[in-house]
């Protein structure tokens, strides 16, 4: 394609990189979601300590084999507030679904502490994302993958029933 053509539908760089990010956000993370929580849902009767390895070490493995991508996704989610909301509206339901019967049945054994859904959520995504973009603010992802067992110990230990 001649890049006259591509500049006549793209009046911007921006304009260019967000079409070919939507179908990531739209179709590829919501599939990849889908395969991985239907991965968890599968692993019955997980303690919290295994539910939370499972969950940080497969998105790990994910995120080294597909850093250059998770890195432009990681930049772009800073500063395009459309790309942000887009993925927290593909994945929260995909999350809800999936993932909160599982946190449910941990609370009811009290393997979890008395905290909603929603916010444990956050402080897993939160803990891992922070780790992530610091491994991307240094362009050194191996710096997260060794931070993999800190960040599930020190969730485990915020996540446990007092």
């Amino acid at each position: 394609m001649a890049e006259g053509t591509v500049y006549r539908r793209y009046k911007t760089k921006d304009e260019l990189l967000a079409a070919l990010l939507k179908p990531m956000v739209t179709t590829v993370l919501p599939r990849l979601m889908r395969e991985f929580s239907q991965q968890v849902a599968t692993m019955r009767n997980l303690t919290r300590h295994q539910l939370l390895t499972a969950l940080i070490e497969n998105r790990a493995a994910f995120l080294a084999e597909n850093w250059p991508v998770g890195k432009v996704l990681l930049n772009e989610m800073m500063i395009q507030p459309a790309l942000r909301q887009a993925i927290i509206q593909n994945a929260a339901p995909i999350i809800q679904k999936t993932l909160y019967p599982i946190l449910d049945r941990l609370r009811a054994q009290q393997e979890l502490a008395a905290v909603p859904n929603d916010m444990v959520v956050q402080f897993i995504v939160g803990t891992v994302l922070t780790n992530v973009m610091r491994a991307n603010l240094q362009d050194d992802f191996a710096l997260f993958n060794q931070r993999v067992p800190f960040l599930i110990d020190f969730l485990d230990r915020g996540l446990a029933p007092s």
